[in-house]
């Protein structure tokens, strides 16, 4: 089944197995790489572009690594990484190889401890997302706590309400002030960063691992957003206004009875 990164929205790896496509405006999803054995033992973890967002690399369970081709929807590339224990914890492409497990230290200053720690929920931190302009992050927790914090100041900028159970990925857009985000409640979710409000959700059926946004710029429209209560109301009252009027006919008056005369 071939593909374009501009036919769908977001690409979301589930604990099935299954690759899942996701259309925002239409609601729609697609499911890619469902004729292999699917379980959890080959959920898919991490999701990375390659090629100029022509390709999806996927790292699974299994410690299998796959390519997607959207060009002739095909899984292929598929390599066993035996070494280290665990699940991968991120995936990324570097030319043609693929690079995973990566430390990164900042060797400009001699201080170990972090520079900057910020307290936020009761639950454990599960997955974290730059804030174009990299000021901010988006943080989720294990109890389904999602919120904007300050990297400046360390304080909490705003809450992003919705979510039920772990989330597992988030991600914002690198052009729109959008993050999407999922999790093991099966729900896809993508917050707006100015208001707070939930512009899609999407139900994708799977316990959901990670997902990865494609970089269109029209998930914020509408194909065609429904009519309002109002709309509707004022059409039924236009509808009755122009209706012709009837005129009622007066009932026939009634007979006055008349009294009995008396016997002579």
């Amino acid at each position: 089944m071939a593909a374009t990164a501009r036919q769908f929205h977001v690409w979301v790896g589930a604990e099935s197995g299954a690759l899942k496509a996701v259309n925002l405006k239409r609601k729609e999803a697609l499911n890619f790489g469902v004729g292999r054995d699917l379980g959890r033992e080959a959920a898919i973890k991490v999701i990375a572009w390659s090629g100029e967002q022509k390709q999806v690399l996927l790292g699974r369970s299994d410690r299998s690594v796959q390519r997607l081709d959207l060009g002739t929807g095909s899984l292929s590339c598929s390599r066993f990484c035996p070494n280290g224990d665990g699940d991968f914890c991120g995936i990324a492409a570097y030319g043609s190889p693929v690079v995973l497990q990566v430390r990164l230290y900042d060797s400009a200053t001699p201080r170990r401890r972090p520079v900057l720690q910020v307290s936020y929920g009761e639950g454990p931190l599960t997955a974290l997302a730059l804030v174009p302009g990299g000021t901010s992050v988006v943080v989720g927790s294990a109890r389904g706590e999602m919120a904007v914090i300050d990297m400046r100041q360390g304080r909490l900028l705003r809450s992003l309400r919705g979510c039920a159970g772990s989330i597992r990925s988030l991600q914002c857009h690198p052009s729109l002030p959008v993050v999407a985000s999922c999790g093991l409640d099966r729900f896809l979710r993508v917050h707006s960063l100015q208001d707070k409000s939930i512009m899609h959700k999407v139900y994708l059926k799977s316990r959901l691992n990670c997902l990865l946004l494609s970089s269109c710029q029209d998930l914020l429209a509408e194909d065609s957003p429904p009519p309002t209560i109002k709309e509707e109301e004022e059409e039924g009252d236009e509808l009755w206004g122009n209706m012709e009027t009837i005129p009622t006919q007066e009932p026939p008056p009634k007979r006055r009875r008349k009294d009995p005369q008396p016997d002579p």
